[in-house]
């Protein structure tokens, strides 16, 4: 896993995660940690805690995303989950944005889109 690219890792981790292969999603970030001169890595790094709390705080999703986003904006699930945390803290127009990204960044993954219309739908659009 050593010469993986970072984005790869960062979906490895999360397969592990919705695995509940816990231990391996937690051994694959943090091998992403320690390449802190990548920025695909720092985003994935800072992102991955916020989704896998248990906790589930759509405040400390939204700044995690954020930061992620501020590594790799082009990231659509750094959006997506930005989208759904602003969502969840009732900040419709920036979810709305968000999840608009997410949807313009990866036209081929329907769970931003789906999100985004039934948003636009809770608000009558």
């Amino acid at each position: 896993l050593d010469q993986t690219d970072s984005v790869i890792l960062g979906l490895l981790s999360l397969a592990h995660h919705e695995l509940g292969q816990h231990e391996e999603a937690a051994g694959v970030a943090d091998l992403l940690r320690t390449r802190a001169e990548d920025a695909a890595a720092r985003a994935w790094s800072s992102a991955l805690p916020a989704v896998y709390a248990e906790s589930n705080d759509p405040t400390q999703t939204t700044e995690a995303a954020r930061y992620a986003l501020s590594q790799d904006e082009g990231n659509p699930f750094f959006s997506f989950w930005l989208g759904g945390a602003y969502a969840a803290l009732g900040e419709a127009e920036l979810a709305d944005d968000a999840l608009a990204r997410a949807t313009e960044a990866s036209p081929g993954w329907p769970m931003p889109a789906v999100m985004l219309a039934q948003l636009r739908l809770q608000r009558g659009r």
